[in-house]
């Protein structure tokens, strides 16, 4: 059996554009092993956040700081409870 130029060439492209798509998959799912990695550690390091600011709130509460935690799932310093700072009328001296 004899192969033509024309045949050769053909086999050439399927074998390339084969080998184009593989290389192009492998990068794709690399790129989405990699955002998804990523996501989990941006998942773990808001979970820390949380923790730590729910902590801070915690002890700021025990110490007798006004804190309102009921909106939004944020935590909002109101203030301490005789802070002159947010007297409706601070007397003048």
């Amino acid at each position: 059996m004899i192969f033509s130029l024309r045949d050769l060439f053909l086999v050439t492209m399927i074998v390339a554009l084969a080998v184009g798509w593989w290389v192009n998959r492998r990068q794709f799912v690399t790129q989405c092993e990699k955002a998804e990695q990523q996501r989990v550690d941006a998942t773990v390091e808001a979970g820390d956040w949380k923790f730590k600011a729910t902590s801070l709130a915690k002890t700021m509460q025990d110490g007798g700081w006004k804190i309102d935690t009921s909106r939004d799932h944020a935590i909002y310093l109101i203030g301490p409870p005789d802070s002159p700072a947010l007297a409706t009328n601070p007397s003048k001296q």
